[in-house]
């Protein structure tokens, strides 16, 4: 019995050390196997990146380093801003301006006269027809036509060159060029005749809102023709003075 108690130490001590080294042995087999894990990632990122790539999605950056990193974006979607007053927006600035974007008009002649139409005019004083917005006047008297236009947003300035066609029979015709507000405000007003075609500036950054508008002041010719083609040309609008 002495003999078995004087055992029983050595035998507690080698059943410790067999626990300790099972536990070790537990411990690095289980990090071998992460390390194996860790080197068949690191091996497929940087032998086949575009593959991972593909598997992972678009949002993952892989580099021959054995880097993944993966970001969130988000994307917002810019909204064009509504024509101020809920009404259609003009070409914008720079461009010429079009008689299908106005958004109100009535025909040069107080009697029904005729439409407003996108054509081309050499003007008095020029020497190259230019496009604009044109419309014929064959009635004779005094009578008068307007346009509206929204004004872009960021706009300045409102520019054309006013005056009637030297294509014209009438060459003595006189018409009046005004550019309005919207509350009624003259912006800028001109004469134009055969022969004198004004430069119109108007300043429109404090309104929505313009109206082209011309009044003839003479109509009657001492030719044979009393028709005449009166013209905005080149009208836009400006983002400088």
């Amino acid at each position: 019995m002495a003999q078995d108690r004087a055992e029983d130490p050595a035998a507690a001590k080698e059943r410790g050390r067999q626990h300790k080294v099972a536990v070790v042995t537990a411990l690095l087999t289980f990090a071998g196997t992460l390390i194996s894990s860790a080197a068949v990632v690191i091996a497929a990122v940087i032998a086949a990146p575009d593959a991972v790539r593909e598997a992972l999605g678009d949002r993952i950056a892989v580099t021959t380093t054995a880097t993944a990193t993966v970001t969130m974006t988000t994307t917002t979607t810019a909204t064009p801003s509504a024509a101020r007053d809920g009404e259609q927006t003009s070409a914008g600035t720079g461009a010429v301006l079009s008689v299908n974007e106005a958004v109100a008009d009535d025909s040069c002649g107080s009697l029904g006269g005729n439409a407003w139409k996108d054509g081309i005019a050499l003007l008095g004083g020029e020497t190259t027809p230019a496009p604009g917005m044109i419309c014929l006047v064959s009635q004779r008297g005094a009578m008068d036509g307007t346009m509206d236009f929204v004004v872009p947003q960021g706009a300045t300035t409102f520019t054309a060159k006013a005056g009637i066609d030297r294509g014209s029979a009438n060459a003595a015709a006189q018409v009046e060029f005004s550019v309005l507000a919207l509350d009624g405000q003259v912006l800028d007003k001109r004469v134009a005749t055969y022969t004198e075609s004004p430069t119109m500036t108007a300043q429109v950054g404090s309104t929505s809102r313009i109206t082209l508008k011309i009044l003839v002041l003479k109509g009657n010719s001492t030719s044979t023709g009393d028709s005449f083609r009166l013209a905005w040309i080149s009208p836009k609008f400006q983002t400088g003075p």
